[in-house]
């Protein structure tokens, strides 16, 4: 984007011919945040399982290593899904910016070819 020939031709379209580009960067942007969302589900999810995890091992009172270290173990998913968290809304607020960014070329170019079109107008 940095050339200046590239950046005029994607910015003023008058043959619709980057629509379909426009279409699919927006529909891969979209599934990055689906994605983004999806994996700290994800890391929620997991954190449930060790949940029940730890109550079925609290309940057998054995030896199992793991006994001793659940308090730790638990803090550790905590500081996991706290970061990831962190860094989703951080991701997912790029992601947006790149949005709106192709959104407002995308509807530059409509706007250009409505006001090119006699019989719409501007």
């Amino acid at each position: 984007m940095l050339d200046p020939k590239k950046t005029d031709d994607y910015m003023f379209d008058d043959s619709f011919e980057h629509s379909p580009y426009y279409f699919k960067v927006l529909q891969i942007l979209r599934k990055f945040g689906d994605t983004i969302h999806g994996s700290l589900d994800d890391l929620k999810a997991g954190r449930k399982v060790w949940d029940a995890w730890k109550f079925d091992l609290h309940k057998s009172q054995g030896t199992h290593p793991f006994l001793n270290s659940k308090e730790l173990i638990a803090s550790n998913w905590d500081t996991v899904v706290s970061y990831h968290q962190l860094l989703t809304k951080e991701l997912l607020s790029r992601v947006e910016m790149k949005t709106e960014e192709v959104k407002s070329l995308r509807d530059g170019v409509q706007l250009t070819l409505t006001c090119i079109l006699p019989s719409t107008g501007c």
